[in-house]
């Protein structure tokens, strides 16, 4: 089973709900996008260490087609890391734990250098094909999202063109 399952007559509703998008005015495209916004950006049910890092910078960016953007912040959290740039590491995890980085390090009082050996994975994930955090809750969730985008298109369009 994939993340999302997609029937044939699912994509003809929102084929159908995209182009009514695409005609309506701007107001109304508008209109759309902030109840989309309102009703998605809380962001729920990630562990504590999850949402600092991959919940740093996440927020739904409201269209015609609707995108769900996590662990997009540039600011470096207390320890230094940068969740931009460690945001898939820590969703997919590492496939070797174990490894090794070995590097030359100078010393900082007597002068000369020495190797030093470290597991820097070693505070990451195993490695999931799935993810651990959000791919697991945006495939809960996506069904609902889109239920939610047509409901919300549908009600917009009919309380702007309607009266």
């Amino acid at each position: 089973m994939g993340l999302v399952e997609v029937r044939a007559s699912d994509l003809t509703a929102l084929r159908g709900i995209i182009l009514a998008t695409k005609a309506a005015p701007r107001e109304v495209r508008n209109a759309i996008n902030r109840e989309m916004r309102a009703h998605l950006n809380p962001i729920a049910g990630l562990p504590d260490v999850d949402q600092t890092i991959l919940g740093k910078g996440a927020r739904v960016k409201a269209g015609n087609s609707s995108q769900l953007i996590a662990g997009n912040s540039t600011k470096a959290l207390s320890g230094g890391l940068v969740p931009n740039r460690w945001a898939k590491s820590w969703e997919f995890g590492t496939y070797d734990r174990e490894r090794k980085r070995t590097y030359t390090r100078r010393n900082r009082r007597n002068g000369g250098s020495h190797t030093v050996s470290r597991r820097t994975r070693r505070q990451l994930p195993a490695q999931a094909k799935q993810g651990h955090a959000i791919w697991p809750s945006a495939a809960e969730s996506i069904p609902r999202v889109v239920s939610l985008q047509v409901q919300t298109v549908v009600r917009v369009l009919n309380d702007m063109l309607g009266n």
